[in-house]
């Protein structure tokens, strides 16, 4: 065992550096071409993992240990911690905007109080200021553009010359926002404070949003919007009954789904309809129950997916889980390792209530691999 930890350290080559992005890019498109658009659903992942098996490879040619490899591993993690916890925090709000009725409400309002020349600068500045408040351009396009594009046929505008304007305040708001995750993944890979790296950035990125601005009041001042309020009317007064019905509603349908699940957990509390006796058991009970609405292969709510399959007693062992993991995060020495460690289980409990996560393979991965990672050498105080 001496031998083989005092086994010198080569120095990397270019070759041994080229061969894993070799390795990945060949994968990559392998996947692409075999699989199209479905390549994000696991050939990716997988080109992903043989890649970082390659790299592995070439550093155990090179001398090093697995626990230094690992070592180097958990330190390159640590330093995107922040990116990825904004990423998910990012997600968590897209859907609670979405199924809080955020956009149409923002559509309703903006009809109403934009004036259709001032609306292209306005929708540029609107994104911006938001996206540099949340950190994500992402959600801001898939929230605060998709009700501002509303509003542009609501007005009459250009669609393609709103795109652009939330585009460009979303992407300048990214840019310059301490909570945005490529902007504080940058620096940490760099070594640079955040601070200084975003007043950097300040120099090109101010001067292309000003010059932006001035194109789109130009555009929106010859635009030929309309304001007549008969054609506004008659885009806000939409059908409030076919909004009710639950079939238009994805908060609708997580709450037939549920009334219909809570109907099989009555007749089996204990220990559920079995793992994957779900839908057969769901179909029985929405036939006669909800013959007009869908059928579902999960209620779309880890709990009550989990109530439902394994009763009572799978719905204590499963959150045993997450209450072991919260009590040992109190055990870890480092600040930021034990409020991560807390966060983790959290997230996952609060977003378990409005989908099954756990049953997805990116979500339960992702939280299998944060697991093996954060909780794996707590000792019990």
């Amino acid at each position: 065992m001496n031998s083989i930890e005092e086994k010198p350290i080569k120095q990397t080559s270019f070759l041994d550096a080229l061969i894993p992005i070799t390795v990945l890019v060949c994968l990559l498109g392998a996947a692409v071409y075999l699989f199209g658009d479905n390549s994000s659903s696991g050939p990716n992942q997988i080109a992903l993992l043989f890649a970082t098996f390659t790299a592995a490879l070439i550093g155990l040619k090179n001398g090093y240990t697995w626990k230094k490899l690992e070592q180097a591993m958990i330190e390159g993690i640590t330093l995107s911690l922040g990116a990825i916890i904004i990423l998910l925090m990012v997600g968590a709000l897209i859907g609670t905007w979405l199924l809080s009725g955020t956009v149409p409400t923002l559509i309703y309002y903006g009809l109403q109080i934009i004036n259709p020349s001032w609306f292209y600068a306005a929708s540029c500045l609107i994104c911006g200021i938001v996206a540099m408040s949340i950190g994500s351009s992402w959600t801001t396009a898939a929230t605060i553009g998709v009700a501002l594009l509303g509003v542009a046929t609501g007005l009459g505008l250009e669609q393609v010359v709103t795109a652009g304007a939330v585009i460009s305040g979303a992407y300048f708001g990214d840019k310059l926002s301490p909570l945005s995750e490529t902007t504080n993944l940058a620096p940490a890979v760099a070594g640079a404070d955040l601070f200084e790296h975003i007043h950097h950035m300040l120099w090109t990125t101010v001067p292309s949003f000003i010059i932006a601005l001035i194109i789109f009041i130009f555009m929106g001042f010859n635009a030929g919007g309309s304001t007549e309020a008969g054609r506004i009317d008659e885009i806000v007064n939409y059908d409030q009954e076919s909004v009710a019905i639950y079939q238009k509603s994805s908060t609708g349908l997580r709450i037939l789904f549920t009334l219909n699940s809570w109907k099989m957990i009555q007749e089996n509390p204990l220990l559920g309809v079995g793992t994957g006796d779900f839908p057969h058991e769901y179909k029985k009970i929405s036939i006669p129950d909800s013959p007009g609405g869908p059928f579902a292969e999960n209620p779309h709510n880890m709990y009550v997916l989990v109530l439902a399959q394994l009763g009572i007693v799978g719905l204590l062992s499963m959150l045993s889980i997450f209450y072991y993991q919260i009590k040992l995060s109190f055990n870890s020495s480092s600040k930021f390792t034990k409020d991560f460690s807390i966060a983790i289980p959290l997230l996952f409990l609060l977003i378990m209530l409005s989908d099954s996560y756990l049953l997805g393979h990116y979500t339960g991965l992702l939280f299998i691999f944060f697991s093996s990672f954060l909780y794996k050498d707590f000792e019990r105080s």
